[in-house]
């Protein structure tokens, strides 16, 4: 993952997402911006935490559904901890990172690994 600030998106479509002066090839565009949980989440019938993100576990799942991963300002995490991980960047990039790694190792068939903060 790759954070680009202070840069404009001119357009999103089907070949990606056009920046000023550069083009980003993918299929599937997430826009995560702010710090107030996307009101999708209300929507999905899921645990919420009082600020509305999705309750997540130490595998970034949502409660008896590990095939679904919640990650950045969406998810709240906060088992052993005071309060829940931040909606930052930074925890985003973390999370994603981890994901990616749980996916990919599930794909080899591998064991799962817990995440560290």
């Amino acid at each position: 993952m790759e954070v680009l600030t202070g840069t404009r998106v001119i357009d999103i479509n089907e070949r990606g997402v056009q920046l000023e002066g550069k083009m980003i090839p993918t299929q599937t565009v997430i826009w995560a911006a702010g710090v107030q949980a996307n009101s999708i989440a209300a929507t999905l019938g899921v645990t919420l935490d009082r600020g509305g993100r999705v309750i997540v576990d130490e595998f970034c799942n949502i409660e008896g559904h590990s095939e679904v991963f919640v990650i950045g300002d969406i998810a709240s995490y906060s088992k052993g901890l005071e309060r829940p991980l931040p909606g930052v960047s930074p925890v985003a990039m973390q999370q994603g990172r981890y994901v990616a790694s749980l996916i990919q190792n599930d794909l080899k068939n591998k064991n799962e690994n817990l995440f560290i903060i």
